[in-house]
């Protein structure tokens, strides 16, 4: 059965399937799915929260997420889902702790700018993630955002304040590009928050300011002028 079908379906046994699963308020829009039958838009009803039960609607076939506009996400919201890439709106704020935790297929997140902060273990143990840019709203970033997660490589806006302990421990030899003009604060080893080998590149003009900043990474830190195209 395609998954166009199996969301009309549970469309009209709406009330059945959110007494079974303990819903509050989602539904489900088929607005484009005959269009796109791999993507698939989650509406909760007035606005509320977005529920990670609405997962289960298609039985772990969804590939491409597009989070509703206004959600406020809670903590463990998408924990554990399959699909492959999420789209977070301008206007959701905050991506609170362990929201795509163990989320084994996540290859592609784009994070909307309205975002500021994002939550401890928000993208831990999501195993196939390779690259995750974080726009220049957001300020925090928790500890252990990327937990577990093989991010190869990490692009990190300016507007950043502080980076939590072994948020991107993952990133071994891989690539960070911090374009904050003004150093970050970060815990010290051995919780900071780049793995061992990382090729952290910085603004040209603040490559002195950071290596005084981050000492035990002085060695690695280069200017964003000679990242590799």
């Amino acid at each position: 059965m395609s998954i166009s079908s199996q969301l009309l379906i549970l469309n009209q046994t709406k009330g059945n399937i959110k007494q079974a699963i303990n819903l509050k308020g989602v539904s489900v829009t088929d607005e484009s799915f005959a269009a796109y039958p791999d993507k698939v838009r989650l509406i909760p009803n007035g606005g509320g929260t977005y529920e990670s039960q609405v997962i289960l609607f298609i039985e772990g076939r969804l590939k491409s997420l597009v989070i509703p506009e206004n959600t406020v996400l809670r903590p463990y919201a998408c924990a554990g889902s399959s699909f492959t890439s999420v789209t977070i709106p301008n206007s959701v704020t905050a991506i609170p702790s362990s929201t795509f935790y163990a989320c084994g297929y996540l290859t592609d997140v784009s994070i909307g700018t309205g975002v500021t902060s994002i939550g401890e273990e928000a993208f831990s143990s999501c195993s196939s993630l390779r690259r995750l840019v974080i726009p220049d709203s957001v300020t925090t970033i928790g500890d252990d955002c990327c937990y577990f997660a093989p991010v190869s490589y990490v692009e990190i806006g300016t507007g950043i304040n502080t980076i939590g302990k072994r948020a991107f421990n993952h990133v071994y030899n891989g690539t960070v590009v911090v374009k904050a003009t003004v150093p970050p604060t970060i815990p010290a080893a051995p919780a900071q928050p780049f793995g061992g080998q990382a090729k952290i590149y910085v603004p040209d003009n603040n490559v002195l300011d950071y290596q005084t900043a981050w000492p035990g990474y002085a060695d690695l830190i280069k200017p964003i002028s000679q990242l590799p195209t």
